[in-house]
C-alpha cells in the first residue's frame, strides 16, 4: 500500500486541478469582466500545465517495477 501512495496523491492532485479547470472554464463562459476573464485564463493555463506534468508522472508511477532494481 505504501508504494501506491505517490500514485494516489498524484491522481488526487490531478483531480483537484481538473476542478480548477472546470471552474475557470465556467467563468470564461459566463463572465464578461475583462480582468476576471484574464485571471480565469491564467488559472486555466497554469492548471492545465500542471496536469500535463502530473499525467507524465502518473504514467511513470504506473509502470511495472523491475524486480532487479531492488538488488544491489
Amino acid at each position: 500500500r505504501r508504494q501506491l501512495l505517490p500514485t494516489i496523491d498524484s491522481v488526487n492532485r490531478w483531480d483537484s486541478l481538473q476542478k480548477q479547470v472546470d471552474g475557470a472554464q465556467q467563468i470564461l463562459r459566463e463572465e464578461s469582466d475583462k480582468e476576471i476573464r484574464e485571471l480565469a485564463e491564467l488559472e486555466l493555463s497554469e492548471a492545465r500545465s500542471e496536469q500535463e506534468e502530473l499525467l507524465e508522472s502518473i504514467r511513470l508511477l504506473l509502470l511495472p517495477k523491475d524486480p532487479n532494481d531492488e538488488k544491489d
